[in-house]
């Protein structure tokens, strides 16, 4: 089987299901909803009773950080589903079982969502963020070591990131130029971080596609808050550059809802941003250009807008 048939093809059921209607004590049905084989392939239980996550790739590590967020994240205000059973496969593949959210992806509610109920979602979805940003580490509510917290979130991400910078400047092409400026500015921009963050909690892809929101008349709720695959205690700003990325490049009201939904900044936060949003256009250009050529394209376009300049979450002020 080739790789890419193998990033098509499903995982035979049986055995999963047995082990989801053992642990929820009840006969179960599983349908696919989303994912792939060697990633995390997501089910239905029931027609809506319960939703099922199971882990293919870097299987114990993600297992690992989803159970440990529903653990720290208990007793927040955030919109979460409920942890309600976890287990392995005879072959050591891990899984979890959760409570059903209402609601659908701002994406597929596009057509649907008027221009003030997008607004009125991205500032619910900043003061989630702050939400999240404002969980501190704390020993006694870290269950597995792999949320540990990083000594120092700044050093250890600068070295990734220029490890990928280096990779992509080794690539000839027609973007080379606009990678050598935007690493003079990379060079620039960490002269001004002044030291490490403290470590938050942070999503670790903290976007609109892990979000769910439900639409009533003129208004909208967020609903759920997906996907702790990433998570860890690190540096807040990560989180922010990936939702510039993702969702509010270019257009000011989204941007301008989100900051008034997350509140203050604290002083060199817009510089950590920065910083992290350069390195992520330098990880995606250091293997995307022939794995997925669009979204190299789609980075590099965003690397002309942070090469020169800095993309502050401030303006909106």
């Amino acid at each position: 089987m080739n790789s890419q048939n193998a990033y098509r093809t499903d995982l035979p059921t049986d055995e999963l299901t047995a082990c989801v209607s053992q642990a929820l004590g009840r006969q179960c049905t599983l349908k696919k909803i989303s994912g792939y084989l060697n990633r995390t392939e997501v089910f239905n239980v029931n027609d809506n009773d319960a939703v099922v996550k199971i882990y293919h790739h870097a299987p114990l590590s993600k297992f690992a950080r989803e159970r440990s967020a529903y653990q720290l994240l208990r007793g927040t205000n955030l919109p979460l589903a409920r942890f309600l059973a976890q287990g392995f496969l005879t072959d050591g593949t891990p899984w979890i079982a959760l409570s059903s959210l209402q609601g659908q992806c701002p994406d597929a509610s596009a057509e649907l969502m008027t221009a003030e109920q997008s607004v009125e979602f991205f500032r619910q979805w900043g003061g989630i963020a702050r939400t999240l940003h404002g969980i501190a580490d704390d020993p006694t509510q870290t269950i597995d070591a792999i949320m540990r917290p990083e000594a120092s979130c700044f050093p250890e991400s600068l070295q990734r990131y220029l490890d990928c910078r280096d990779a992509a400047l080794q690539r000839p092409g027609p973007f080379h130029q606009l990678m050598v400026s935007a690493a003079n500015t990379m060079d620039a921009v960490v002269k001004r971080i002044t030291g490490p963050a403290e470590p938050r909690f942070v999503h670790g892809d903290f976007s609109s596609r892990n979000a769910l929101v439900d639409l009533h008349g003129q208004g909208v709720t967020v609903s759920g808050l997906l996907d702790f695959e990433r998570c860890r205690f690190g540096d807040p700003a990560q989180d922010l550059a990936d939702m510039w990325f993702k969702d509010l490049c270019g257009d000011r009201h989204r941007h301008a809802a989100f900051v008034c939904g997350y509140g203050p900044f604290e002083v060199g936060f817009d510089d950590r941003v920065h910083w992290h949003l350069l390195g992520l256009m330098f990880e995606i250009a250091s293997w995307a250009p022939e794995r997925d050529p669009v979204y190299f394209q789609r980075a590099m376009q965003m690397l002309k807008a942070i090469a020169i300049g800095r993309p502050l979450f401030f303006e909106s002020r």
